[in-house]
């Protein structure tokens, strides 16, 4: 299934913040609660776990154009190391719903 509803901007307008207009693809009113503005506005939401992750992708240039190695997986935790310029940063995602533990190398701690 494809889904060819627009993301709206915001949820207080009927079209989503699109046009005053008519939309040439309908908003369901289901949607307006999914709206950027408000993903923008929760510090815990999709759109700032998105912002920090490209943060720093740009600030290390091994999560950018880094060689991959040493790719795992334990239960929902998937670990790989990119490296590049000089630095080597150890990755590890969590795929699942629950928190999980992995033993990791020493170094420097991020968490998206």
């Amino acid at each position: 299934m494809i889904c060819r509803t627009p993301i709206p901007w915001v949820r207080d307008h009927h079209y989503g913040g699109f046009t005053d207009g008519k939309p040439w693809l309908p908003v369901p009113g289901a949607h307006l609660g999914r709206a950027a503005a408000v993903q923008a506005a929760d510090p815990r939401g999709l759109m700032h776990h998105y912002r920090h992750a490209l943060a720093l992708r740009h600030a290390h240039p091994a999560l950018a154009k880094g060689d991959q190695t040493g790719m795992a997986a334990s239960g929902d935790v998937v670990c790989f190391r990119r490296a590049a310029a000089g630095e080597t940063v150890f990755v590890a995602v969590n795929l699942g719903d629950a928190p999980a533990e992995i033993d990791a190398p020493q170094g420097e701690r991020w968490q998206a």
